[in-house]
């Protein structure tokens, strides 16, 4: 179930995908753009992060629901991607 609701997360970000039988397989594309709007993270930190990161490069802003979820496995997430995407 986790890697289903996992899936239909990043499927907002992400267009091309696989479901493999041991997880999930995402086809990065560097044209890749995400697009605004809001994304769900199913209270899942893993998909909060990777919709963190995809609005990194959005075309416009994204809100992510429940993004505090990062704290699980990461508190400073976001101020560690803040890091990154300013150097």
């Amino acid at each position: 179930i986790r890697d289903l609701v996992r899936s239909r997360g990043l499927g907002d970000v992400y267009k091309r995908q696989r479901q493999n039988p041991d997880g999930l397989s995402i086809i990065g594309d560097s044209r890749f753009r995400a697009k605004g709007g809001t994304y769900y993270s199913y209270d899942d930190h893993r998909i909060a992060m990777c919709s963190a990161i995809a609005g990194a490069i959005a075309k416009s802003d994204i809100i992510i629901n429940n993004a505090d979820v990062v704290k699980k496995s990461h508190p400073s997430f976001f101020d560690d991607l803040k890091k990154i995407i300013c150097n």
